[in-house]
């Protein structure tokens, strides 16, 4: 209600992820000059606090009739929304998009996957990530419905599996790693999805094996791969996937979308032949109007093409052109990873980090096969006299960064390796499977729910042992596995746990007491029963 609201007042929205810590949601509301913030009442003093902008509850009262969408003030040219996006200088990006670049993706996929009233989506994206733009305003434009899972069991397959079949939800729209954890569910529950009729994939590597197991939960839905960036209004770039040829080892970037251009371009900005690696660059009507109050970081970004003076956006990655036309995505040029579909710069995780007051030095890396599940994990020296524990850095970390942005790994090193110029050797770090364990010695479960929070562990890890005092990311945890541990803590204790309740608590000893210290609350102060289902 607040997003079409603000969108047909003619204003521009600017979503912020309310499970950001307080300091990162200020810096954001500050950078993006917000004067009037639209939030829930549990949430209105809580913004009071941290913002001098003017707070406004949204009530079941305050609902705007149906007329006011027949009467929108919004222009093709103006802006629609501000997305901000991690940033290589520590601080975020905003990307200003305009109605004109969302309305030509939103229209490109209407048209081309014929959506139309009968067809509902289910939401799984943060409004703060630009695929929830095509979930919201895409299949309302189409005259279809939106499904919105329940607050406390938005990262919970089960119940995305419970409410595709209850609504009768026809397409799905996410990163391949939450359909994986879809398709998981339907495969271990032997459950299947007749009603889908399409797949979109995107934000990510997609995994070869993908397609075809959704294919097998889902007999009705045909998969394609969308592929582009926040700066280019949602996607520019798609494919079908109808087989996977065995001898893939990725699944084809695709075709541009309608009134969008891809070029790959060498190092003179000229076209470079079929199966020559070169720059990927967006050009066409989606192109977002500027990077947010910063003209130096837009006019680095977005060029001018030398010869036809097209605009076009230099996106970082790689990528070739086959014979037949079709783009092969080839990965990064610079130090931007995905975790979850989310860009995250390394730069601004080494500058939240050197914030610590002990912190000396730090390089963060990202490790993992290029189409697999990504681990982030920092390397840290301490200045002299100073200590500092990976839970004390991770805690600090929390504070500033979603949980997402937080390394799975945090290791101290005496130095960092330095090449003869000075600059950090990255080939020379240690593995990040080679950290030691925190806990040297195995310790039992003490307790009937340390054995049950521990029983989960070794389900969900495939683990025959672990030390209730093990650190959950030391002993094979990453994002996806936390996202499961969240699903699991909650469905077998039936508490509200929250993602970074894993970060926060990653061992089974500190799992189990923060269970324990829920229920005691909840049993003993009944105003709080929000905190338990």
């Amino acid at each position: 209600a607040a997003t079409l609201g603000i969108m047909n007042s003619g204003a521009a929205y600017m979503p912020i992820d309310p499970a950001l810590p307080d300091q990162r949601i200020a810096e954001l509301l500050d950078d993006g000059r917000v004067k009037t913030i639209l939030t829930t009442p549990d949430l209105q003093a809580r913004l009071a606090g941290i913002s001098a902008a003017h707070v406004v509850a949204l009530t079941e009262d305050g609902v705007a009739p149906p007329d006011l969408l027949a009467r929108s003030r919004a222009s093709a040219g103006g802006i629609a929304y501000v997305i901000f996006t991690s940033g290589s200088t520590g601080k975020p990006k905003g990307v200003v998009i305009d109605h004109r670049g969302a309305v030509n993706t939103i229209e490109d996929v209407n048209d081309t996957l014929s959506i139309g009233p009968a067809d509902r989506v289910l939401s799984v994206s943060s409004l703060s990530f630009d695929l929830s733009v095509y979930d919201f305003f895409g299949i309302l434009a189409a005259g279809g419905t939106l499904v919105l899972p329940h607050h406390e069991r938005r990262l919970d397959p089960a119940h995305w599996a419970e409410l595709v079949i209850e609504h009768k939800v026809t397409l799905w729209n996410s990163v391949p790693a939450l359909c994986g954890l879809l398709i998981e569910h339907c495969e271990r529950s032997a459950r299947s999805l007749p009603g889908l009729r399409h797949t979109m994939l995107s934000g990510d590597w997609i995994p070869v094996t993908l397609p075809q197991r959704i294919k097998a939960a889902c007999p009705g839905a045909r998969v394609r791969s969308l592929g582009g960036a926040t700066e280019a209004s949602i996607w520019s770039i798609w494919y079908p996937i109808e087989q996977v040829d065995p001898a893939w080892t990725s699944i084809p970037y695709g075709y541009p979308m309608r009134n969008q251009s891809i070029h790959v371009l060498d190092h003179r900005m000229e076209e470079a032949p079929a199966w020559v690696t070169g720059a990927l660059y967006i050009g066409g009507a989606g192109l977002a109007l500027a990077y947010w109050g910063d003209q130096e970081l837009t006019d680095k970004a977005f060029v001018h093409h030398p010869r036809t003076g097209e605009r076009l956006y230099r996106t970082g990655d790689l990528g070739r052109r086959g014979a037949d036309g079709v783009i092969e995505f080839l990965g990064r040029q610079d130090q931007q990873v995905k975790v979850q579909g989310f860009r995250i710069e390394l730069g601004e995780i080494e500058a939240a980090i050197r914030k610590h007051p002990a912190i000396a030095d730090v390089v963060v890396v990202c490790k993992g096969e290029r189409h697999a599940e990504k681990r982030l994990g920092a390397f840290y020296c301490v200045q002299p006299g100073e200590s500092l524990d990976s839970g004390a850095l991770r805690s600090f970390l929390l504070a500033q960064l979603p949980p997402y942005m937080v390394p799975h790994t945090l290791r101290a090193l005496e130095r960092l390796p330095l090449s003869s110029n000075g600059k950090v050797e990255r080939k020379l770090l240690p593995d990040l499977d080679s950290a030691p364990l925190q806990a040297t010695l195995h310790v039992d479960p003490r307790d009937g729910l340390e054995e049950a929070v521990g029983a989960l562990w070794r389900e969900l890890l495939a683990l025959p042992r672990v030390s209730v005092l093990a650190d959950f990311f030391q002993v094979g945890g990453d994002s996806m596995f936390a996202i499961k541990m969240l699903g699991a803590l909650r469905s077998r204790f039936d508490c509200a746990v929250e993602l970074k309740h894993v970060f926060q608590h990653p061992t089974i000893a500190s799992q189990a007491e923060l269970i324990r210290a829920i229920q005691n609350t909840n049993s003993t102060t009944p105003e709080e029963s929000h905190a338990c289902r």
